[in-house]
Order: C-alpha cells, then sequence, then structure tokens
C-alpha cells in the first residue's frame, strides 16, 4: 500500500526542485538536448525506466531507437542489427549507427560489461556531440550498481557551462513515482483511448487497475511470466522456451525450424509477451532480468537447472541442439550468434561443435575488443567443461581429461594465430592445470618478456618462447 499511496499522492512540495525523474524527462524531450545521459539503475528497476523514457521520448514526438532485450549479451550489437550493420570494427560500426540514426534518440539498456560495448558507447559519445549527427545516447546501466536511487546522468553536448549532472531517481519518492505515473497514463492506450485520461471511461478503468495492482502486487516476476504463457496455451511455451535458451532476438523463420506456429507467435504479440521490430526479428518483452542466465549449471558435472521454477519453458535437447545450428548457420556470419551456439553446445558436452563454433565465431571478428569478449564467454565454456570433470570420472591422466585439456591447448592455438597473446597465456596455463603427460603438456618459460609460440616436439601443445622467431 505505501507504493500506492506514492504513486497516486498529489501532494506538492513547493520548497524542493525538480524530482530526478523530471529532471530526466526535460532532458528527453527536448530537442536540442544532444550528447550522452548516462543513468545507474538497479536491475529490477532498468525494464520500467527504459519503457518510461521511450514514452516520454515518443510523446515529445522524437525518434527513438530502444534497445531493452534483457537475454541479449551485447545490446550495442542489437542497436546495429536494427539498422543491418554487421560489422565488429569500432570505429565503422559507431560511424554506421550515427549516420543511419542521425536526429534521433538512442536508449541503450546495459546489463553487463563488455570490452566491445564500452568501447563503441565511447565512439557514440563522441559522435554525438558532432552537430552534424544531433544524437542523444541514454544510457541506462545496471551493470555497476545494486541501488536504483544512485543515478548518475552526464550531458555530454550543449553549453559546456552545463558540466556534469548528478540525478538521483528515486521509486519511494512520490514525486519519482507521480513523474512515471503522469507518462503511463498520458501515453498508454489503456488510459489514452476514448476520451483521454480525464474522461469518466477512462477514470472508471483506472479505478479498476488500482483494485488490480493491489492484488498482483505480491506476485513475482516469474510467476507472473508462468501466467502470461499459461493463458496463451501450450503453443506458446515453445516459443518462450525458444527466446529464452536463444538469449537472442529470432526471426520467425527460425523458430517455425523450432516448431512454433505462426498462431503462437501472433497470440504472443496481442498479449504484448513479444515484441517484433522492422526485420522481424522477436524477443520477450517485459520479462526484466529472468531471460538472462535463466538456463545455468546449478553444480559442476550436474544437469542444468532452471532459476525460478520456470522448467516447464526448457527446450528439450533436441530443440536446444537445433536451435544452435541455427545461430551458427544464420546469414551474414553473425559471431555473437554463434558463439551463443558454441555455448548451447558446450552446455550439452557437445564440446567438439561448441569449439568450431567459437573459432568461427572469432575468425569473423576483427575487433579486438570484441574477440575479448568472445573468448572470455568461450573460457567460460571450457571452465565449465573442466569443472564437470574435477566433479565426475575425469581423473587427471585419464582419457576424457586428456582430450579436454587438448581443447584448452587448441583455443590457445588459435588465440597465437588471431594476435590475442596475453589470452593465449591464459588459456594455456587452464590447460596446464588438467593435463597430466608430457604430450599434452604445456612448458611455461620464467621469461617475462617471452611470447607465447609453438614447440617443436610432435603432438606437444604450446610453449613460452623468448625466441623472436619462433613466435607466431
Amino acid at each position: 500500500m505505501t507504493a500506492l499511496r506514492n504513486v497516486l499522492s498529489v501532494a506538492a512540495s513547493s520548497d524542493r526542485g525538480p524530482s530526478g525523474l523530471a529532471r530526466l524527462d526535460a532532458l528527453l524531450v527536448d530537442p536540442s538536448t544532444t550528447g550522452h545521459v548516462h543513468v545507474l539503475v538497479s536491475a529490477a528497476s532498468t525494464s520500467a525506466l527504459s519503457r518510461h523514457a521511450e514514452r516520454r521520448v515518443r510523446m515529445a514526438a522524437r525518434i527513438v531507437h530502444a534497445v531493452d532485450v534483457a537475454a541479449t549479451s551485447e545490446p550495442y550489437r542489437e542497436l546495429g542489427a536494427r539498422f543491418g550493420i554487421t560489422t565488429s570494427d569500432v570505429g565503422e560500426f559507431s560511424q554506421a549507427i550515427a549516420a543511419r540514426a542521425r536526429g534521433a534518440v538512442l536508449l541503450v539498456t546495459h546489463r553487463a560489461r563488455t570490452s566491445w560495448g564500452a568501447a563503441v558507447r565511447l565512439e557514440l559519445e563522441r559522435l554525438a556531440h558532432e552537430p552534424r549527427n544531433a544524437l542523444l545516447l541514454v544510457t541506462l546501466d545496471s551493470s555497476s550498481t545494486s541501488q536504483f536511487g544512485a543515478g548518475s546522468v552526464r550531458l555530454l553536448a550543449g553549453d559546456a557551462a552545463e558540466g556534469d549532472r548528478r540525478i538521483v531517481i528515486d521509486p519511494s519518492s512520490p514525486d519519482d513515482a507521480r513523474a512515471f505515473w503522469d507518462a503511463l497514463v498520458a501515453a498508454d492506450p489503456f488510459f489514452a483511448e476514448r476520451g483521454g485520461s480525464s474522461s469518466p471511461f477512462a477514470l472508471e478503468r483506472l479505478e479498476r487497475a488500482v483494485r488490480h495492482l493491489r492484488d498482483d502486487a505480491a506476485i513475482e516476476p516469474e510467476a507472473e511470466l508462468r501466467e502470461r504463457v499459461d493463458r496463451l496455451g501450450c503453443a506458446a511455451r515453445g516459443l518462450v522456451g525458444a527466446l529464452l535458451a536463444a538469449r537472442e532476438p529470432l526471426q520467425r523463420t527460425e523458430l517455425a525450424a523450432l516448431g512454433v506456429e505462426p498462431s503462437a507467435i501472433e497470440a504472443a504479440v496481442r498479449a504484448e509477451l513479444v515484441r517484433v521490430d522492422g526485420n522481424g526479428r522477436m524477443w520477450l518483452d517485459g520479462v526484466g532480468e529472468l531471460s538472462r542466465d535463466l538456463f545455468r549449471v546449478a553444480e559442476p558435472h550436474a544437469e542444468r537447472a532452471v532459476q525460478d521454477g520456470l522448467s516447464q519453458l526448457k527446450l528439450d535437447r533436441e530443440l536446444e541442439l537445433r536451435l544452435a545450428g541455427l545461430l551458427a548457420a544464420r546469414p551474414g556470419r553473425d559471431p555473437w550468434a554463434a558463439l551463443r551456439a558454441a555455448e548451447i553446445f558446450a552446455d550439452s558436452a557437445e564440446f567438439d561443435r561448441a569449439e568450431a563454433c567459437a573459432f568461427d565465431a572469432l575468425a569473423r571478428t576483427s575487433d579486438a575488443s570484441a574477440r575479448a569478449d568472445l573468448w572470455a564467454r568461450y573460457s567460460a565454456c571450457l571452465s565449465r567443461g573442466s569443472a564437470a570433470l574435477a566433479m565426475g570420472s575425469g581423473e587427471p591422466g585419464s582419457a576424457d581429461t586428456e582430450r579436454h585439456a587438448e581443447r584448452w591447448v587448441r583455443a590457445a592455438q588459435r588465440a597465437l594465430e588471431l594476435g590475442d597473446a596475453e589470452r593465449a597465456e591464459a588459456l594455456a596455463r587452464s590447460a596446464l592445470a588438467l593435463s597430466a603427460e608430457p604430450r599434452s603438456a604445456l612448458a611455461l618459460s620464467a621469461e617475462p618478456r617471452s611470447a607465447l609460440a609453438l614447440s617443436a616436439e610432435p603432438r606437444s601443445a604450446l610453449a613460452l618462447s623468448a625466441e623472436p622467431r619462433s613466435a607466431l
């Protein structure tokens, strides 16, 4: 009830300045505002704030491109996909975004830090400041804070005297809650149709909505998602399961290949469970953090557990492997989709197929920061395999352990070929932790400035060598 009283409060506070959300709104609706606004928010409030910002921008008749796909590993890459941009080169990618989104608001939600994403954001900050681009980049960042109110906003354009700004957005504040509520009532068709929010019809709907709020306030997000899916029937479970497992927007053709009926897609779109962009790519809407890392390894060498009791939405193994094949075979040679395929294969103990997908993804990626992100994800796949061996039958020197050590070795070799020497050394050390036989072990030199190179020994792995002539 406290939250409802805050939302519906009409008490004025004339002795204070504008609330945090009101100050943010002022930046969003002012067409002369360009540059970069960075807001730190809690994960629980990110989707709600993203929707609010999108409503405010649209109400001001500004063009907005919003990326709030909870499952995606790289939101800027998702933004590029909306414009058909496939390059991983930070400069080329950012220039293409700035050219195609000129004069618009870019609203990007960050849920995890990535090297490539940080580089793109910095370049877009610079480009947004240029008058010819007239961009406003708004980043909602839940990757480095758990406190919704600790919001930091920086304006990088306009009068230099503006300097740095700090905006606090507090959901327990009546002022911030009222700003959120006012935008919702003004923009949402539920309230806006049939004469607007001041009509008797809309007021009656508002009264009914408040009663439902009281009833539904205690429902956990995962229970709400289950109820929404159940209302759509069994056919929707395959659709939701596919989108959760993919952690990527999927095309209709990909969903059809997974057995999802067109009628289930249309019903999910009507129920606002799924959103569709102009290119027909679909993703789950309004599920917050539920779709991020939904399927995880609970214990080494154990079957994957499903968070929050959503086990009925999990794809069976055959469909997961089919999904991985679809992601790996995407037109345009998408490295992030191929790496996601590698993760699915690895989690199903299909390590050879995982390796092929990961190496293919890395070979497609020309940018070193993007490769660093992909290497980190593939290394995590190999680490889960090592942990499973440690908890299972993978004794030192066993065939399974040696095979897995060789996967680390091959990864280190591929890193060398791509020029990622530091990553190669880290991968080599992980192989050493598993290998018990000289034929599959890695020799590490004590030379502090040495470079990784191939050993001359037959079937041997990698050695650290200080000799320039032996370095790759």
